[in-house]
């Protein structure tokens, strides 16, 4: 047996950086914060320094919407244990790349330094309530389209500055706890068996030390997956592991330590969200809380972005002259998940 190490090993200055967030998120720290970016948004070329600091400005001047994510962070880790869970499968950060990608509403932005700043508030709000984050979809999965067998072809500077930088704030800055790769190819190889994503850019290179979980049915294969650093397939029971896990180690396609490595990830997570230690019994409840109620309207009220109003909203009914029309299926029915 090989001990697990729930240390952070992460150099003290990043430390600081998850700290200071966290005080953001419980309203702390002054609004007029400056955020502990990933990367330098005056560094990127090409038009990127200048789209990367609007958004920056907007998060500095507009810091109430990361402040309200951190707290619905808090307040959704209480609804997660209320269902005798010890981990959410949230948030998702891939980015709104066109407006027919029917999971965008559980994204925050097209920007990837907005979402960095919001997802980094939600999962600081939530893990520092024991319940541990898993951010997804990593990565490449802005598209529901052919979701599982589709190849994101992205080059690499590309993913560096866009799509890999809310990804990278979560770990170094906001310290998450889960990722879940994704359904898609990139580059030609399944996110949950790509070596170069898994393991020398998250591990290596971001010094991640949490799970690495596949979306529902995403594992592919057996030894590729387990030696490029996938460490938990999902759902179970196994279909790749178990027995032909058991198998590839006895054929040398999967070394006894590269287990030891999956096994301490998924008790590292264990460890730090209680769950090691619960012997509750498993109990499900429906909890109605009137401030999680209040919570949800302004997090709402927040989000919305009016581009410009001439008086015309709010409606008084009294000044309409004839009637309102709604047009479509939703006029009907409230769609409530999905595009």
């Amino acid at each position: 047996a090989v001990p697990v190490d729930v240390v952070d090993h992460r150099p003290p200055e990043e430390t600081d950086k998850r700290n200071a967030l966290g005080a953001e998120a419980a309203g702390v720290i002054d609004h007029g914060f400056k955020p502990n970016l990933p990367v330098d948004p005056g560094t990127f070329d090409g038009g990127f320094g200048h789209h990367h600091r609007q958004a920056v400005a907007a998060i500095i001047f507009g810091g109430d919407a990361v402040k309200t994510d951190g707290v619905v962070g808090a307040a959704l880790a209480d609804e997660v244990k209320s269902k005798g869970a010890h981990v959410s499968l949230a948030p998702t950060v891939n980015l709104h790349r066109s407006v027919s990608n029917g999971r965008n509403f559980e994204c925050y932005s097209e920007d990837p330094v907005l979402t960095a700043m919001l997802s980094g508030a939600f999962i600081t709000g939530l893990q520092s309530h024991g319940i541990g984050a898993t951010i997804k979809h990593f990565v490449g999965n802005e598209s529901e389209v052919e979701r599982t067998t589709i190849s994101s072809e992205v080059d690499e500077r590309t993913l560096r500055e866009l799509y890999l930088v809310p990804f990278e704030h979560a770990v170094k800055v906001a310290g998450a706890w889960g990722i879940m790769s994704s359904y898609n190819r990139l580059n030609g190889t399944f996110a949950s068996e790509n070596n170069w994503l898994l393991t020398k850019v998250l591990r290596d290179e971001w010094r991640y030390d949490g799970v690495v979980m596949s979306d529902w049915f995403g594992s592919h294969s057996t030894a590729p997956t387990v030696n490029a650093g996938l460490d938990l397939e999902m759902p179970g029971p196994p279909r790749d592991r178990g027995t032909r896990l058991v198998e590839a180690v006895g054929r040398g396609e999967v070394t006894e330590a590269t287990i030891d490595l999956r096994v301490g990830n998924i008790l590292r997570l264990a460890i730090r969200t209680g769950a090691i230690d619960d012997s509750q019994p498993y109990v499900e409840r429906a909890d109605d809380r009137p401030a999680h109620r209040a919570l949800i309207r302004r997090a709402g009220a927040e989000a919305a972005v009016l581009l410009k109003n001439d008086g015309v909203l709010p409606i008084e009914p009294s000044h309409l002259a004839g009637k309102i029309a709604l047009i479509g299926p939703n006029a009907k029915v409230a769609r409530i998940m999905g595009g």
